[in-house]
């Protein structure tokens, strides 16, 4: 009878226990050959000083791979993407171990590290990976700790014919980040899903993004930057099987492209909020802007746009396969154009969302493209910087891309996204990109019973106390 008396006590036996997300999420998309970019500037890139070395402790490279392969900043060396030979990959063999090490004469606190991204490129059935990851920190750098494992039984980490596969890894708990004080990271290799004749996957690049410990802002996780061609790409998962989503947006011009709304139609179960940019072609206007209340998703967010343009664009040529595909057509449809300060306009792109969960950390999805653009777009979200979108305008009008990042609401529950538009000296009109729309997800919350069901439970607790009392 104590033991159920204490348990009323504390909440009706743990009824208001929640369990938390898991804290480290591996994301695993799959596309064909040219579908991912890699970072040149990450911590592990031969070309920073951040980078020390790297080499195989245990196992071989086959195939006349190599292991500075994973370090020069490009998913090929060349355009043998069914080769194996030089810097095109490195072939592991199964239970190979690779060790990454940082400089830390050049930083003796060692590295935050945010994210870790690892990408496999193939025409030979070996885009599949598996492989285990450890740290180590300043104190004890030869002694390394568990961290996470990649196996084939990650969503999307398929072993096509031909085609890439980038796993994108973060912390969605505490610091939110990986690993801090870091001096080495070292990847025990598996074989994975192939046949036994074609068993070593072929990876071609290893990023870890992160900076220096003690260096504020600590690292942005920015999870990709890549070519949008498949339903499959759209991000269900960033907070594991708890994700929700709180908005999504389809930006669309009925003045002059009519049938961009998607009104009930949804993509892959997701139902998107319409909103008009109804500016004006090429008019000089400048574009609608105010508050839309957002209906489809979490109750009370709100989604305010604030674009200088002096024009809207009409329909793309992109075409977006996968389950759902003509719906995500139909997203990437309409370009709202944004514009780089030296075009004499157009810098001042924001989007805010508010309503949201404060202090949470959300997961943004992005979409965009160009009609003959050829502009980069820096992101920031609250002022903080969240990295450059780069693959958004490449001067093809039927190519469209999406970016997608963590970031915080404010304690306000409000995120304010400003778009800067940089003219990197692209293709095309180089001051100029443009957006489609975005999808905004959290961690679902656990749930909570409702008063009612809780006045049930304690009444039949209390009657089985007097019950017991009785006997």
């Amino acid at each position: 009878m104590k033991r159920l008396a204490l348990c009323l006590a504390s909440a009706l036996c743990g009824l208001f226990v929640t369990s938390a997300p898991a804290a480290i999420i591996s994301t695993a998309t799959s596309g064909g050959t040219g579908t991912f970019s890699v970072s040149g500037t990450d911590l592990a890139n031969s070309n920073q000083a951040t980078f020390s070395s790297a080499g195989l402790t245990a196992g071989t490279a086959n195939f006349g791979s190599s292991v500075p392969a994973l370090f020069e900043g490009t998913m090929y060396a060349d355009a043998g993407a069914g080769n194996t030979e030089g810097l095109r990959s490195l072939t592991p063999s199964d239970n190979a171990v690779l060790v990454i090490s940082l400089n830390t004469a050049l930083n003796p606190a060692g590295y935050d590290i945010g994210t870790i991204n690892t990408f496999t490129g193939t025409a030979q059935s070996r885009s599949g990976q598996a492989y285990d990851v450890a740290i180590s920190n300043v104190g004890a750098p030869n002694t390394f700790i568990p961290l996470y494992s990649v196996t084939s039984a990650l969503a999307n980490n398929v072993d096509a014919g031909t085609g890439e596969v980038r796993v994108s890894t973060v912390q969605n708990a505490g610091n939110l980040l990986l690993g801090t004080g870091v001096a080495k990271v070292q990847f025990t290799f598996h074989d994975c899903c192939a046949s036994a004749t074609v068993d070593n996957s072929m990876f071609r690049e290893i990023d870890l993004i992160g900076n220096a410990t003690g260096v504020a802002p600590p690292p942005v996780v920015v999870a990709f930057d890549q070519a949008f061609t498949n339903t499959s790409q759209i991000d269900t998962a960033a907070f594991g099987p708890g994700t929700k989503v709180v908005a999504a947006v389809n930006l669309f011009n009925n003045q002059f492209t009519p049938g961009g709304q998607l009104g009930n139609s949804t993509i892959l179960g997701i139902s998107f909020d319409d909103i008009d940019v109804n500016g004006s072609d090429r008019g000089g206007a400048a574009a609608v802007n105010g508050t839309t209340a957002l209906v489809k998703n979490k109750p009370g967010v709100s989604f305010t746009k604030n674009f200088e343009t002096y024009f809207d664009r009409d329909a793309i040529g992109a075409n977006i396969g996968g389950t759902d595909g003509a719906n995500a057509t139909v997203l990437v449809t309409d370009l709202h154009p944004i514009s780089s300060p030296d075009q004499g306009c157009c810098d001042n792109n924001e989007i805010t969302l508010s309503g949201l969960d404060p202090n949470t950390r959300h997961f943004i999805q992005m979409f965009g493209g160009d009609e003959g653009w050829g502009a980069d777009v820096d992101i920031l979200v609250n002022g903080g910087a969240i990295g450059r979108w780069t693959s958004i305008a490449d001067n093809i009008t039927s190519s469209v891309s999406t970016f997608g990042f963590f970031a915080m609401s404010n304690a306000a529950g409000v995120m304010l996204i400003d778009l800067n538009t940089v003219n990197v000296g692209g293709p095309g009109n180089p001051q100029f990109a443009g957006i489609s729309g975005l999808i905004v997800t959290q961690a679902a919350a656990a749930a909570v019973p409702e008063p009612a069901s809780l006045s049930l439970i304690g009444m039949g607790a209390l009657a089985l106390l007097r019950r017991r009392r009785n006997a």
